[in-house]
Parts: C-alpha cells; structure tokens; sequence
C-alpha cells in the first residue's frame, strides 16, 4: 500500500467521522431546540429528518 493511498483513506475516515459527529449533534441541537419551545413535530423531525435540526434550528435562532 503507498503512502498516498494510506493517506486517502485516513482522510476518507476522518470525514466520515465529522459528517456522522456534525449530523448527530444538529438532530441533538434540534431535538433540545424545539422541545424547549414546546414544537413536538419538531422534536420528531429532528430526530427522524438528517439536517432538519440544524437547517430549523439555525432559521429560528437567524430571525
């Protein structure tokens, strides 16, 4: 195995890695986010949609 290839996949891993980390922790945000203000459809989908705790979340915190 060269040193490139070794390299790559470290990489690939590592990105993988933040991608699972980023998405866990925006349903997290998201879930914490709309059970404090009392959105149960919100709540679900956060936990249940990929990136809609982190997209709902940022909309209602930007306004």
């Amino acid at each position: 195995m060269w040193k490139s290839d070794w390299l790559a996949e470290q990489t690939r891993v590592v990105l993988s890695m933040l991608l699972a980390l980023a998405s866990v922790s925006s349903a997290y945000f998201g879930i914490v986010y709309w059970a404090v203000n009392g959105w149960l459809w919100g709540v679900f989908l956060s936990g249940l949609v990929p990136g809609f705790g982190a997209v709902s979340t940022w909309m209602a915190l930007s306004h």
